[in-house]
């Protein structure tokens, strides 16, 4: 009868123990037996959402034998050639199973091959050499194991090996950049204000938006053999306007401002006042870091905006965390301070009674909200600079929403204390203006001869003058743009402000995915509306390939050879320009046979490029503080 060995039942009690101990979303397929060589288990690992996302081998060894197993680690023994095999292999995990214990260690044999190999491609010495791995004891495989940062890491790895494939290819040069095992790993950390992340021989540490605070800074350390530990800290101009540029463009884009020029066959970046030789791989790994810390820069102004409601106002260059109201004269300024010192905070009760003491600033404190002791609204003076002559200048001032009160406790917890940016400036408009204005008329009227004979003492009433009171005569410019209320269903509203922000940029990036949606929605439309000046879209899309007659069936059908064929993105604006002067005319001219489900269906494929948008807005309005 059939006898199973010592090694079958140990391999077979270690399978079991496994089988048991891994992650739920571990999905394993044994592919032990006469063909393995090696190789144990195919495992693949799908996420929250049920999606399989990454894969990777298993060696499993199982162990009885106490000689092997010590205080911290665990040791296995495998041959030379199985070593080869595992070099030219994909990512392998090598597990170790104590038997006695029923406990699971592992390793990833990337990091084991490193120390053998160093940079050998293979082992050269006899195939049945034998190799003592000591596997640690404090990486315990069990169902709470979580490797997927290196796995990430890894897939990443191999995504920047065919990127800098691609980069040396087109550049015609050669590369002796190596990673060392430092190098391999990846490491992101963000702590409320505070960003760091490590990728190649780049180290970025840097402070971003927290707790309304709207500035950024960073270090970047280099770590490179012809500049030691270079270190750089570039001034926030630089990061937003120079670092932020090119946007997910590839590595050596012109559209990333940082990267200058070659030399030989190495790339030239600059950096403020540095300038830097680097190879490929750190183009790449710069440009990753870049675009993580962007995104992530923009996504935190984007909520501060939205929570503080001031995006349609403009950013003040005076002041860096203020927003631009109103433009008034200055003899009306003067007016508001003289109100604000007859009715301090402190002085009485009535309705007017809000204002703190403040030579400079204007500082309110209402009633009805939780006292802040420099004020619910802080309302500042910026002096124009735009202005056309002395005149000018003199007598006109910007009043600006000022940052969130500086109190002792972080300001996050006094948002809800304050007046927003689109509260304060109703208040000012609708409420204090003209409050200033009716007590200037009411001082200033003049009653009748009848009145003055009966020695009636009739005054202007508020109500009489708020029905001809006209604020525009008041407000020299209204910083309020409302051009930023786009509805979610007004498609030719939102092609139109595509289509005028895109063709003004110079330095962005549109990815395979955003020029292909472009194109099918072009498609889209064509098929579902009945518009019929094909001449003019296929002037636009003057690349086409039109053999036979132009009429509509031709042009989607050279459209969907088009989209076929596309290989990369583009910089190129006018590109990106005339594919929306398409959409625009389409939907002009079909506006009111456009039903909801074709709309919904046309958002889905402009949808990352409206987000594009977004973000690259935010970084221009962030600009504008530094007059850029």
């Amino acid at each position: 009868m059939p006898k199973e060995n010592k090694s079958q039942e140990i391999g077979r009690i270690a399978g079991n123990i496994f089988e048991y101990n891994i992650p739920k979303n571990w999905i394993s397929k044994s592919i032990d037996g006469d063909s393995d060589f090696g190789l144990d288990y195919l495992i693949q690992i799908k996420n929250n959402l049920n999606i399989v996302k990454y894969n990777f081998f298993v060696q499993l060894k199982g162990t009885e034998d106490t000689t092997k197993i010590k205080d911290d680690t665990v040791i296995v023994i495998l041959k030379a050639h199985t070593l080869n095999y595992y070099r030219n292999n994909c990512l392998v995990l090598l597990v170790a199973c104590d038997n006695n214990s029923e406990t699971l260690y592992y390793e990833f044999l990337h990091t084991i091959l490193r120390k053998i190999f160093a940079n050998q491609r293979y082992i050269d010495e006899d195939e049945q050499t034998e190799y003592t791995i000591h596997i640690p004891k404090e990486n315990i495989l069990n169902k709470q194991t979580n490797i997927n940062n290196v796995l990430e890491s890894y897939a990443h790895g191999i995504f920047d090996i065919q990127r800098k494939q691609d980069i040396l290819e087109t550049h015609n040069i050669e590369d002796s950049f190596e990673d060392s095992e430092d190098d391999y790993i990846e490491n992101r950390d963000i702590s409320n204000n505070h960003y760091l992340r490590k990728k190649g021989r780049i180290y970025c540490d840097a402070y971003i938006p927290n707790d309304f605070d709207f500035s950024i800074s960073c270090l970047i350390t280099f770590k490179l053999s012809n500049s030691k530990n270079a270190m750089i800290t570039p001034n926030e101009k630089t990061i937003i306007q120079d670092l932020f540029s090119g946007y997910k463009s590839e590595p050596y884009s012109v559209s990333r401002k940082w990267l200058v020029g070659k030399h030989e066959n190495e790339f030239v970046i600059q950096i403020g006042n540095v300038r830097l030789t680097v190879p490929p791989q750190v183009i790449i790994d710069l440009s990753d870091i870049l675009d993580d810390l962007f995104e992530l820069y923009a996504l935190r102004i984007k909520g501060f905006e939205e929570q503080l409601k001031s995006i349609k106002f403009p950013v003040s260059k005076q002041y860096n965390e203020g927003f631009k109201l109103i433009k008034i004269t200055r003899g009306l300024w003067y007016h508001i301070h003289k109100f604000a010192q007859e009715h301090g905070f402190r002085d009485n009760n009535g309705e007017w009674d809000v204002f703190g003491y403040d030579n400079f600033f204007l500082r309110v404190n209402f009633r009805n909200k939780d006292f802040v002791w420099s004020g619910n609204i802080v309302i500042a003076p910026e002096v124009d600079n735009n202005y056309r002559n002395y005149k000018s200048y003199d007598d006109e001032i910007i009043l600006v929403w000022n940052n969130l009160p500086n109190e002792k406790y972080t300001r996050k917890d006094d948002v809800n204390k304050i007046l927003n940016v689109e509260e304060t400036y109703n208040w000012l408009i609708n409420k204090l203006i003209p409050q200033i204005i009716f007590n200037i008329e009411q001082n200033n009227y003049e009653r009748s001869f009848l009145d003055k004979l009966l020695n009636r003492n009739e005054l202007l009433t508020y109500e009489n003058f708020l029905s001809t009171f006209d604020i525009s005569k008041y407000i020299v410019s209204d910083y309020n743009d409302n051009s930023f209320n786009i509805f979610e269903n007004d498609l030719l509203k939102i092609v139109n402000e595509l289509q005028s922000f895109y063709r003004l940029q110079d330095n962005i990036f549109i990815n395979i995915d955003m020029l292909k949606n472009l194109y099918t929605g072009i498609v889209e439309l064509l098929k579902h509306t009945k518009y019929s000046n094909l001449s003019y879209l296929s002037g636009n899309l003057n690349d086409l390939v039109i053999n036979e007659e132009l009429n509509k069936e031709n042009l989607i059908k050279a459209i969907q050879n088009k989209i076929i064929n596309i290989q990369e993105g583009t910089t190129n604006t006018f590109r990106i320009d005339l594919l929306l002067r398409c959409y625009i005319v389409i939907i002009e001219d079909s506006y009111n046979y456009i039903d909801n489900k074709l709309i919904k269906t046309i958002f889905s494929y402009l949808d990352n490029l409206i987000k594009l948008m977004d973000l690259l807005k935010i970084r221009q309005r962030q600009l504008s503080r530094f007059k850029c």
